[in-house]
């Protein structure tokens, strides 16, 4: 039976659900002296339409604009979730991260990667939130609320949620992000039935010397299969963060030249 989409409360927090809402930045503060100083983010946005596109056919974004990476803000939380547990979150990931994001080689162990992993997943889901609401599935984000909520409820990455890490050179002077849409008939028509679509998303962010990808779709075999062909063909650069899959060696032998992350964030 084909699950059926209801559409998000504007005025509930994504991940508890309490209300009223607060304006969240995105990015914290402190990456800014990070990064060098203030810098700026360039962001896409894709709205859902009426009609979704063929299979093959690129992804169009409505629109695009650049703003201090400091400005991006999501309204999708409420006071609580933002001032406590999300806070706590960005603080606990600050002494793991700012190195990473000045580029300096760090050992990260599997308590780090869970931390930094969960942070992806924060950061992606609000990054998700800042679309308008889609007129195919009635709400923003094209992860479900009930695994947004997850974040909330385990500190982890939503279940069917995919992480990898890269690292990237030159540096990002700033932030840059890119959350899309996947059409899941084009990579798996069984789970496209069942799921209906789009229910998948693809979310890329970079902050200096680092980018993290977020692949969330559902864990079929062939959604598996291609997460690997996706580790596989990003070795040189990039490794899988989450979930805990063997040994994690960082930094990769290579960087991500700045200008292919348009590419890989497709």
């Amino acid at each position: 039976m084909r699950s059926q989409l209801r559409p998000e409360s504007p005025r509930s927090c994504v991940f508890c659900g309490r209300r009223p809402l607060t304006r969240e930045h995105i990015f914290p503060f402190w990456l800014r002296d990070a990064v060098g100083g203030v810098g700026v983010a360039t962001n896409y946005m894709t709205d859902g339409g009426e009609a979704w596109p063929s299979v093959g056919e690129p992804l169009t974004y409505q629109r695009q604009w650049r703003a201090n990476e400091a400005g991006i803000v999501a309204r999708c939380v409420c006071g609580e979730c933002n001032s406590g547990w999300m806070n706590d979150l960005d603080h606990g990931v600050k002494e793991r991260l700012v190195p990473l994001v000045g580029g300096a080689a760090e050992e990260l162990d599997a308590g780090a990667r869970q931390r930094l992993a969960t942070w992806a997943a924060k950061i992606g889901i609000l990054l998700e939130n800042t679309r308008g609401v889609s007129d195919l599935t009635r709400r923003r984000a094209l992860i479900p609320p009930k695994r947004q909520r997850e974040l909330f409820e385990l500190r982890l990455p939503p279940s069917c949620s995919q992480i990898w890490l890269a690292q990237v050179r030159p540096l990002v002077p700033g932030a840059w992000w890119r959350t899309s849409p996947v059409p899941l008939a084009a990579f798996d028509v069984e789970a496209a039935r069942f799921y209906g679509a789009p229910n998948a998303s693809l979310t890329t962010f970079a902050i200096g010397a680092i980018a993290f990808q977020l692949l969330f779709a559902p864990m079929t075999t062939c959604f598996v299969d291609l997460a690997r062909r996706r580790t596989e063909r990003g070795e040189a650069f990039m490794r899988y963060l989450w979930p805990p899959n063997g040994k994690f060696d960082w930094p990769p032998p290579k960087a991500l030249e700045r200008d292919t992350l348009e590419f890989i964030s497709r």
